[in-house]
């Protein structure tokens, strides 16, 4: 440990030194795996010495020395070896060391499989990104674009996979099943809660881990999830009206020091066209752009900064000529656009960026991105295809729960539905999530909606099964650990003796059962926003939805104000209600309250936290006419009688006159 810190130091030296140290070590008491593992954290030290040839002598002797099973220095060893070769320029010799380190990984992803793999293991995906930066080095742009899209999503739809399978198992073992489930839910809602200490906590890690364990044998993953090819995508791409954008964001840390600097690209993608330009950043310089913005995209804001509301326009002209001008020539205006982002752009709305410069803080007239193009976004290019779903009967348009009052507090300023990691916090009162709902009741014909002690989750347990929307109004808590963990306050279950069913709702307590909802309406703080993990995006609320099969969800990046989110999401609902495409009715409505709005409320603070994930094919609602549609339509009505008469009375004299 004390070399490779030196290494990392940039005292290679010192490293030196530690690691011949640990290295005699392991020879004398012959531990064979440390003996591999030490070459290999010395031959990343002649890497980053550029001394190749040094290195691939260091890793041939680790490769005799490693274990079969010892998946992560294999991947290592393999990831090392492609690096000298890129270094040496023989970029064709380093792609079969990159394509050892993905077998690696997928041999380490089977044994852990749909349980919390990707959360564990944040160097997993390495080898694909090196081998996709070498086919892009060769000009095999093809190639890269596949290997990318490899490695994105596979938690996400191995927890798909997962959950389909249990629709299909005997009951008897779908009954063990839940039982498991409902034991590893009390577990971890004990570990949430409790947040037990020595013996009694390692117990409850112990017993999660044993149940998980159980899960998986009755699962028994045998099926392989299959990458479609380009020509599928194209396809799914034309038949849902879109185009690509999907980000390839490159990090020194993903080489060598001595290695050039890396380039970023974008693969711009339709129904006939596959482009590739290159993107003048790396993941820093895209970081620190963005940490100009706002520190509301970059803190996980948790906390009401006074600068909140300030937003920087020439950052964000500059994140658009890094990131949409190398491709805005091949684009048309009011061309649908589809992002797929990749590390810290999980984090920033992509229809703020600005084409032209604009002056500070004249938010109201700046160009957005926005204006000309309606956006959605994915994690992943596979989850463009069209879903094998199981059939679904919705009963209702809208299941809409919200939260009003929560413990005694005094009324903030500026009412935001936080989203915390404290989920004992104090909350704010929300009094404009009863009027939110109110109006999606009085909207749509079909809808169902429960507020404050109604709101239970067992109200939604029941009834999440027979919507096409369900919307979510309240707070937020936010687990740094697992998207299944982060919760939405309802209200506690008087009836239930448990206690399970708090109020606190996670997603574990659905019991990783299938929900086949078209839109899920996350109308609370952060509920795009968690941990990043690799090759998934955000660990967020939205995240666990789509994993258990929601076709679309609608989140925030960040804190929403309590009366400008419902005046957003009455916007957005009755766009929608028009049949407006999810991603329209998001782009008209959020323009909608800007234009509207009073110059204090047209910064994007107010406007532009909520982003659409997944499919934005619009929805087939029963609307309610409002007062103003009732009267044109009676006004017509009486139009057309009176007309009716005039021209019966017309006709008559005619005729009488002929005769």
């Amino acid at each position: 440990r004390l070399g490779q810190a030196g290494r990392l130091l940039g005292d290679f030296d010192e490293s030196a030194r530690y690691l011949r140290m640990a290295l005699e070590a392991s020879e004398e008491h012959a531990q064979r795996r440390q003996h591999a593992v030490i070459k290999t954290e010395k031959a990343r030290l002649m890497l980053d010495m550029d001394v190749p040839d040094e290195a691939l002598s260091l890793l041939e002797r680790a490769t005799e020395a490693v274990e079969p099973n010892d998946y992560r220095t294999i991947r290592e060893i393999a990831r090392s070896t492609g690096l000298a070769h890129l270094l040496q320029g023989n970029y064709e010799s380093a792609v079969p060391h990159f394509e050892t380190g993905i077998e690696a990984s997928e041999n380490e992803r089977r044994d852990f499989r749909a349980t919390e793999w990707s959360t564990l293991r944040t160097e997993w995906n390495n080898s694909y990104r090196l081998l996709a930066s070498t086919y892009l080095l060769m000009g095999e742009e093809e190639k890269a674009f596949d290997i990318i899209g490899q490695s994105r999503a596979r938690y996400l739809r191995d927890v798909r996979l997962q959950t389909r399978i249990l629709d299909e198992l005997p009951l008897e073992e779908r009954v063990r099943f839940d039982e498991l489930t409902s034991e590893l839910t009390e577990v971890r809602h004990r570990l949430d809660t409790e947040r037990g200490e020595g013996k009694e906590a390692i117990e409850l890690l112990n017993r999660e881990a044993q149940l998980v364990a159980k899960r998986e044998d009755i699962l028994a993953l045998d099926e392989e999830i299959q990458t479609p090819s380009i020509d599928e995508i194209q396809e799914a791409l034309a038949a849902r009206d879109q185009t690509l954008l999907s980000y390839f964001v490159q990090s020194p840390a993903d080489y060598t020091r001595a290695s050039q600097e890396p380039m970023s690209y974008v693969f711009l993608v339709s129904g006939d066209t596959l482009i590739v330009e290159e993107v003048a950043a790396t993941d820093r310089d895209i970081t620190g752009l963005t940490e100009e913005i706002s520190p509301l995209l970059t803190e996980g804001s948790t906390a009401l900064t006074l600068n909140a509301a300030a937003f920087s326009l020439s950052s964000l002209h500059e994140l658009y000529e890094l990131l949409f001008a190398p491709v805005e020539d091949f684009l048309e205006t009011n061309d649908r656009l589809v992002v797929v982002p990749d590390r810290d752009l999980f984090a920033l709305p992509f229809g703020l960026l600005l084409s032209e410069p604009a002056p500070r803080f004249q938010y109201a007239d700046a160009p957005y991105l926005l204006r000309s193009h309606p956006i959605s976004v994915e994690v992943a290019e596979q989850l463009l295809l069209p879903e094998e779903r199981r059939s679904h009967r919705s009963e209702l348009d809208i299941l809409a729960l919200g939260r009003t009052t929560f413990e005694e507090a005094a009324p903030p300023l500026l009412a935001v539905r936080s989203g915390s990691t404290r989920p004992d916090e104090v909350r704010s009162p929300l009094p404009a999530v009863r009027s939110e709902l109110e109006a999606l009741q009085s909207h749509f014909r079909r809808s169902l909606t429960a507020i404050d002690e109604e709101a239970t989750e067992r109200f939604l347990l029941d009834n999440i099964d027979r919507s096409q929307v369900v919307h979510l109004a309240s707070h937020v808590d936010l687990s740094a650990v697992n998207p299944f963990r982060n919760a939405i306050q309802l209200s506690p279950d008087p009836e239930d003796e448990s206690g399970v069913f708090d109020g606190h709702f996670t997603l574990s307590k659905l019991g990783q059962r299938a929900v086949p909802v078209d839109l899920v309406v996350l109308s609370g703080c952060d509920t795009a926003r968690g941990r990043h993990l690799a090759g998934e995006g955000m660990a967020s609320l939205q995240f666990g939805f789509r994993s258990l099969g929601v076709r679309s969800s609608l989140a925030t990046l960040w804190l929403v104000e309590d009366q400008s989110s419902a005046h957003m999401m009455e916007l957005f609902y009755r766009e929608l209600g028009n049949g407006a495409p999810k991603d329209v009715a998001l782009q008209r409505a959020q323009l909608a309250f800007l234009d509207a709005s009073p110059g204090g409320l047209q910064s994007p603070f107010f406007w532009a936290a909520p982003v659409l994930y997944g499919n934005p094919s619009p929805l087939e609602l029963s609307v309610r006419p409002d007062r103003l549609t009732i009267a044109l339509w009676s006004g017509g009505a009486l139009v057309l009688l009176l007309l009716a008469g005039l021209l019966y009375h017309r006709r008559r004299t005619i005729q009488t006159k002929s005769t």
